[in-house]
């Protein structure tokens, strides 16, 4: 009986596993900095640049990436 309790309770070791999963590995991307927009009075103009600014953010992601 213990011989059995010993036999079930090592199986569950006795198989491995293979699990694959998807590694990402980090690339350098030589993209220089965007400079962010100063703060100005106009809140339309300094709006305009904010949003210019985050469009190219996006689209230097987008080239790392490879998208």
């Amino acid at each position: 009986m213990p011989f059995l309790v010993i036999a079930l309770v090592f199986s569950a070791c006795a198989e491995p596993r293979v699990v694959y999963k998807e590694v990402l590995i980090p690339t350098k991307c030589d993209i220089p900095k965007r400079q962010r927009p100063k703060k100005q009075d106009n809140i339309i103009a300094y709006l305009k640049e904010v949003l210019m600014y985050s469009e190219g953010l996006e689209k230097d992601l987008s080239f790392c990436r490879g998208e």
